[in-house]
């Protein structure tokens, strides 16, 4: 029960930092008890006009950099992304630790979920140290997914920027070490993302409850920033950062 409570706190954080990123989608909402305008018609009787159809929102760009495969959260927030019908995503980039057979457990998860229009870059490798392990709970998943060769996420992330300027969201859901390798190499060309939401950082709690090597009711070094912190203090154009607090509540 407990591992269940986790997942899904970990989901609503997941959600939590999508729908931030997201915003709002610009559209009005119509008032569902508001009389249509009305126009003098034939022998001057009043008859409503036709209402005009409202003007499609265009689609939000976002490209999510997504340590998919450790806890739930990632895939959630990537389901929840593809559903979404405001939102285009662009690519998946995988990071942390073994980041070619993340990419393959993505493209599975495509194409299980018929998204195979979405590509997949493979992020940078680590190997995590002392503290840091990553905890790639559906490795077995990911291995029966397929082989092939993926683009660079770095290069990916650059080209679409450069294709796409100001008009992008980054959704950088795993540790940040993919946006310092794109800052280190281009940096003007990163700062043309519209704008970058990190998952990451704690106020309050820390991961009380979680199966984690740091463990502590107070707040304490999150995941995703701990795992690269010279990565998370270059990317000084974040927009906005969701704190794992934005995940707390009572499931009782």
């Amino acid at each position: 029960m407990c591992n269940v409570v986790n997942w899904v706190r970990e989901a609503v954080f997941a959600a939590s930092l999508l729908f931030c990123a997201l915003g709002s989608p610009g559209q009005s909402v119509a008032n569902p008890g508001a009389q249509l305008p009305r126009s003098a018609g034939l022998a001057g009787v009043s008859v409503p006009q036709r209402a005009e159809a409202p003007a499609k929102v265009p689609d939000q760009l976002v490209i999510i950099d997504t340590d998919v495969g450790d806890d739930v959260d990632d895939a959630f927030a990537i389901a929840l992304a593809m559903q979404s019908p405001e939102v285009r995503v662009l690519g998946i980039t995988t990071a942390w630790g073994d980041t070619k057979l993340r990419a393959r457990l993505a493209e599975r998860f495509l194409q299980e979920t018929e998204r195979t229009d979405i590509p997949v870059a493979v992020g940078v490798q680590t190997h995590p140290g002392q503290g840091k392990v990553s905890f790639f709970s559906q490795a077995s998943y990911a291995r029966r997914g397929p082989e092939k060769s993926w683009p660079d996420a770095v290069d990916f992330l650059l080209r679409q920027i450069r294709e796409h300027p100001g008009e992008i969201t980054l959704i950088a859901i795993g540790p940040e070490t993919n946006l310092g390798a794109a800052i280190d190499r281009d940096a003007a060309t990163f700062r043309r993302l519209k704008r970058v939401v990190l998952m990451g950082g704690s106020v309050y709690r820390g991961y009380d409850g979680f199966a984690y090597p740091t463990v502590a009711p107070h707040a304490q070094p999150e995941w995703n920033i701990l795992c690269d912190v010279d990565a998370a203090r270059k990317s000084d154009c974040v927009g906005r950062v969701v704190v794992r607090d934005a995940s707390r509540f009572h499931a009782d």
